[in-house]
């Protein structure tokens, strides 16, 4: 990262003659009088310029790859196969947080605990509404249907998630959710399935 940094910084740098010509070619033919003294439009505003575009490239590729990475993760975990999700997507000694849940920790446990969950359900399809992503982490909005196993209704729960990551990995080291569940629970209840 601080290699493209540098790169970065020195386009900024090599730029900003070429950005001011072409700035004032185009305030020219579109009738602007100014003089190149203007206080708004000295080198410092040329570089703010091209470091907020080369800043908004490069949080667009973040987001682009997070995206990407959400899609495989929530396909894995829709897939219902605890086993596959787990091992694909968490380090070994990764932590769940559900809620107000006591945390889960590791491998096995994760397998344990989504198998009890899968195994209830005919469907989980993940809706990615929003992402931001920062050095660490990335946060999610999301819609979450479940399917119940001997039940036809699909019941759409929004949620927020934080995977602990940073853009390289491909594992988490802990995933936090955010999900009212009672109305899956309470129809698992009805059901006789909890």
């Amino acid at each position: 990262m601080q290699c493209y940094q540098y790169y970065a910084y020195s386009f900024v740098l090599f730029s900003i003659d070429v950005v001011r010509t072409f700035h004032d070619n185009e305030a020219k033919q579109n009738g602007y009088l100014y003089s190149s003294e203007d206080s708004y439009l000295d080198s410092s505003y040329y570089k703010r310029l091209i470091i907020s575009h080369i800043r908004n490239k490069t949080m667009s590729k973040l987001k682009e790859n997070a995206f990407a990475w959400l899609k495989q993760f929530h396909a894995a975990g829709d897939s219902l196969n605890a086993e596959f999700y787990i091992k694909e997507f968490y380090t070994e000694e990764a932590v769940l947080q559900f809620g107000n849940h006591p945390l889960i920790q590791g491998h096995q446990n994760l397998i344990d605990l989504f198998k009890s969950q899968f195994a209830r359900l005919d469907m989980i399809k993940h809706e990615i509404e929003h992402i931001d992503v920062l050095p660490d982490r990335i946060y999610q909005y999301a819609h979450v249907s479940y399917k119940i196993k001997g039940d036809n209704e699909v019941i759409k729960i929004p949620g927020l998630a934080v995977f602990h990551k940073t853009p390289e990995e491909r594992k988490i080291r802990r995933f936090d959710v955010f999900i009212d569940t009672s109305p899956l629970t309470t129809k698992m209840k009805n059901l006789g399935l909890i």
